[in-house]
C-alpha cells in the first residue's frame, strides 16, 4: 500500500467573504509527481501555503506524512515564486545555498557547522552548477538563479518539493533543463508544481489537476477538456513549444461554448 505524503479532505479557507479554496480533496503518496494548473488567483499559492501550514484551513483535514504540516514542515522544500528573491544582494550561490541550511542550525547564534556547508555543496553538485558556487547572484542568467532557489531548498534536506510558478520568468531552453532536473528529482522526492501556465507541463508528470478554487482531477497525467471547461470557464487553446508533452486526450464531444464538433483541432499541441 502507499504511503500518502499529503492527504487533503474537504478543505475550505476563506478569504473575504468568500473562499479561497472550496470543498479541496487531494492525495499524493511518496515518489509521486503531481502539477497542479489553473488561472492568477484561482488558489495555487494558497494551496501551497496550506501544505506548509502558513494558513490554516476553515474546515478540512491536512497531513504532511501522516502529521500536520506545522508537524513535518521541516520535510518539505519549498520554491515560492522567482521573482519573489531579491537577486541585487551581494551573496554568493553558495552563500545562497547555505542559507536553506538555517532551519536545521539551533540556538540563538546561527552558526553554519562543516555538515551544513557539505549538504550545502551536495545541492549545488546535485544542480549542476559548481562552477557557479561563488559567484554573485546578479551574475546569474534566469535558469541559473532558478537552480540556485532550487539548491536552496534541497539543502534542507526535505522529502518533497513544492513549486509554485517555477517556469514563468524564463526562456523555452531554460523550461527544457528546468524539466529534465525534475525528473531526476524524482527519483528523491515528492513533487508538486503549480502553474497557470498550462504549456510547460511536461509528459513526466504523473498526475495533473485543475485548480479554480475548486480542483479538479481524473487522477490521470491527462489534461482533459471537461477539466479545462470546469476550471479555466472559457475556451482554451495550447499552442506549446520545445518541451515533450502529454496534455490533451482527444474528444468528440460538442464544444460547450460554440456548439461546434472539437475533435482535438481547437486544442493545439505542437512540439
Amino acid at each position: 500500500m502507499k504511503e500518502p505524503a499529503i492527504e487533503i479532505n474537504n478543505l475550505t479557507v476563506m478569504g473575504g467573504g468568500h473562499p479561497l479554496l472550496d470543498s479541496i480533496n487531494l492525495t499524493i503518496n511518496r515518489g509521486e509527481f503531481h502539477a497542479v494548473i489553473g488561472p492568477n488567483g484561482g488558489g495555487k499559492t494558497t494551496l501551497l501555503k496550506v501544505i506548509l501550514g502558513l494558513i490554516k484551513p476553515d474546515s478540512g483535514s491536512v497531513k504532511v506524512f501522516g502529521k500536520t504540516p506545522e508537524e513535518n514542515r521541516s520535510l518539505i522544500g519549498y520554491v515560492p515564486q522567482f521573482r519573489t528573491f531579491e537577486f541585487g544582494y551581494p551573496i554568493s550561490v553558495m552563500e545562497m545555498v547555505l542559507s536553506g541550511r538555517m532551519g536545521h542550525i539551533k540556538g540563538i547564534r546561527k552558526t553554519y557547522r562543516e555538515e551544513d556547508i557539505k549538504i550545502a555543496r551536495e545541492s549545488i553538485e546535485i544542480l549542476g552548477i559548481e562552477d557557479l558556487a561563488e559567484r554573485n547572484l546578479s551574475e546569474l542568467s534566469g535558469g541559473e538563479q532558478q537552480r540556485t532557489i532550487i539548491a536552496r531548498a534541497l539543502a534542507g534536506k526535505p522529502e518533497m518539493l513544492l513549486l509554485d510558478e517555477p517556469t514563468v520568468y524564463v526562456d523555452t531552453p531554460t523550461n527544457r533543463m528546468f524539466f529534465k532536473m525534475l525528473e531526476e528529482l524524482h527519483d528523491m522526492m515528492t513533487i508538486l508544481l503549480v502553474t497557470h501556465d498550462i504549456g510547460v507541463i511536461s509528459s513526466n508528470i504523473d498526475y495533473v489537476g485543475c485548480l479554480n478554487r475548486k480542483l479538479y482531477t481524473h487522477h490521470t497525467n491527462q489534461i482533459s477538456q471537461d477539466m479545462l471547461d470546469s476550471a479555466y470557464k472559457c475556451p482554451v487553446e495550447l499552442i506549446a513549444h520545445g518541451i515533450p508533452h502529454r496534455v490533451f486526450e482527444e474528444h468528440d464531444e460538442r464544444d460547450n461554448y460554440t456548439g461546434s464538433k472539437n475533435s482535438g483541432s481547437d486544442l493545439k499541441k505542437e512540439r
